[in-house]
């Protein structure tokens, strides 16, 4: 490689499809065992690194891709830690942490690190827990930390007063219920979900159907569920659908 490929090779950069497409390529892999108790397996790698380059017409080593992985788990630590301390809930609307200006003021002042993700989204945070928590291999551990959450997210935006047991039991097994169905589901079916619920009343029943088929393509469907509600993902969904007539 030459010494400009090499230079060029250490600024790589990555963006929001490609880190959706690092995440489900390295679930995949920890999906059919190539992940040991020290870590992913060799030829794990080796096969993120080759369809890494092939889907995205990229020149990334393969170290490269681990210190992105690497990011992405930090991402998922701060996150989860947050989560795990009372006041913090998660906005899976706007991919968030929901939390009050004074615990987050107490909280940052003793976790300066962690202070860019006051209103920062990682649209791609639950895929990092199936990542990093192994959620694929048990769902057990992605219903506890589902109802964790809701509870942290009740306890931040209710003030005074004692919480109410059949509420919050009541809140937290829909939820519980809601994030097993969703993980049966495919990207595909995820996405049809969003515009259903989302593109029904705006889109006509042609428009509707023409989205449906971009959402056959999984790569479009995994990256149109992690983007953010608004005016960016509405052009991309109808450039989308304007390329398929």
């Amino acid at each position: 490689m030459s010494a400009r490929s090499s230079s060029a090779a250490a600024r790589a950069s990555w963006d929001l499809d490609m880190d959706v497409f690092l995440v489900e390529a390295m679930t995949d892999q920890a999906k059919t065992g190539k992940r040991a108790d020290s870590g992913f397996k060799k030829e794990a790698w080796v096969a993120v690194h080759e369809s890494m380059n092939e889907r995205f017409n990229k020149e990334l080593t393969i170290q490269q891709i681990k210190t992105r992985v690497q990011t992405l788990k930090s991402k998922y630590t701060t996150i989860s830690h947050m989560l795990r301390v009372s006041g913090f809930g998660w906005d899976t609307n706007h991919n968030v942490v929901l939390v009050h200006d004074d615990v987050w003021d107490r909280y940052v002042s003793e976790h300066p690190k962690a202070i860019d993700y006051r209103k920062k989204a990682v649209p791609y945070y639950e895929d990092l827990v199936d990542l990093f928590e192994g959620t694929y291999a048990t769902g057990e551990h992605a219903l506890s930390l589902t109802s964790q959450s809701i509870l942290t997210q009740i306890q931040a935006f209710l003030s005074g007063g004692a919480l109410i047991a059949d509420a919050i039991n009541e809140v937290a097994t829909e939820m519980r219920n809601r994030t097993a169905r969703m993980k049966t589901l495919t990207p595909s079916q995820k996405a049809i979900k969003v515009l259903q619920k989302t593109y029904a009343e705006r889109f006509s029943a042609f428009e509707m159907a023409q989205a449906f088929d971009v959402m056959l393509d999984e790569n479009k469907a995994r990256l149109f569920v992690v983007m953010e509600e608004g005016e960016v993902r509405d052009i991309w969904l109808a450039n989308q659908v304007s390329s398929s007539d």
